[in-house]
């Protein structure tokens, strides 16, 4: 069985505070100043940011006024739900089923839609290439044949392949390697999103719409991966500070292939800042005061159920109109 899912340190992120913001049209009720930049906008709360961070502007995104994520598509109509991915998707205990972020979103979905299929392939210690490679082809698996109902893609996916680069810094100090696996990461990934947007019309002759998580972590950047308390027991003790750049990479890649896929990705990550097991840390570029809820299970890399009403509110907010 593969490692679980983990991102392990990100050492700091995100200043979107100084660019042309590319937003959708004005929404009255949302509360969006246009004086304000993104990060202004969204992440009011975080303070201590510095500017080693993803270059998402570079990529010239929309940023959805809701603050959940990108807005790249009008998502309507949806009368299928496929979810992909690893096992932040699939859920796992001790979180009850019923708090897994997914069913809560099909709950939610079912409030707006006339009927909705669910069908769920996410797997526990799924990697970019379960996606649409074999042996497990979960996108062939859950539409095997053309659907022709209007369908909704969501997935959770990235972290156990950065999991399996830290391992190779961990255990053979080779960042080239590492690197290469990182690499491998965002080809697996690009090539499974542009193949269902190239495949649209033939697979998903009924509508396509996809909507996908950049990558958190547990550390609220300090990159102690001891901070969860049970991380020496799973293998997570160790500091791998030459992995900052390539969390970086990854975070900008998902959004370059969010824009030019016509995909959304939630800012999963940025979210869950200051939410993690360093979250009483007043050093922490993530500190956001002090009792700040824990979104993140025993297990270190998994969230809790108030974690996962999270991620369904992030995922709800992309995708109800």
């Amino acid at each position: 069985m593969r490692s679980p899912n983990t991102t392990l340190l990100f050492v700091i992120w995100f200043n979107l505070s100084a660019c042309q913001v590319n937003t959708p049209p004005p929404d009255e009720d949302s509360g969006w100043d246009d004086t304000k930049s993104f990060a202004e906008n969204c992440f009011p709360e975080h303070e201590n940011f510095t500017s080693i961070a993803p270059d998402y502007d570079q990529y010239n995104p929309v940023y959805g006024r809701h603050c959940a994520g990108t807005a790249h598509q009008e998502i309507t109509g949806i009368e299928k739900i496929v979810f992909l991915g690893d096992s932040i998707t699939a859920g796992t205990p001790p979180t009850p089923e019923e708090d897994y972020y997914r069913n809560q979103l099909v709950s939610t979905l079912q409030e707006e839609a006339t009927s909705l299929e669910v069908v769920n392939c996410a797997q526990w210690g799924a990697r970019t290439d379960d996606i649409l490679s074999k042996p497990h082809e979960q996108l062939l698996t859950c539409v095997p044949q053309p659907e022709s109902k209007p369908t909704l893609i969501v997935m959770t996916v990235g972290g156990n392949d950065m999991f399996e680069a830290a391992k190779v810094v961990q255990e053979t100090g080779d960042t080239t390697q590492a690197a290469v696996v990182i690499d491998r990461t965002l080809e697996y990934f690009e090539e499974a999103i542009t193949w269902m947007r190239d495949n649209e019309t033939t697979h998903f002759p009924g509508g396509l719409f996809i909507v996908f998580s950049n990558i958190y972590e547990y550390t609220d950047a300090t990159g102690n991966m001891g901070s969860c308390p049970a991380a020496s027991a799973l293998g997570f003790g160790a500091q791998v500070p030459e992995l900052a750049e390539g969390y970086i990479r990854v975070n900008e890649e998902y959004l370059r292939i969010a824009v030019e896929t016509n995909t959304d990705m939630v800012f999963l990550l940025e979210h869950f800042c200051g939410h993690g097991f360093e979250s009483e840390n007043p050093d922490s570029p993530c500190y956001i005061g002090p009792e700040t809820e824990v979104w993140f299970d025993g297990t270190c890399i998994h969230p809790n159920p108030l974690g996962h009403h999270k991620i369904s509110e992030l995922f709800a907010k992309m995708v109800v109109q």
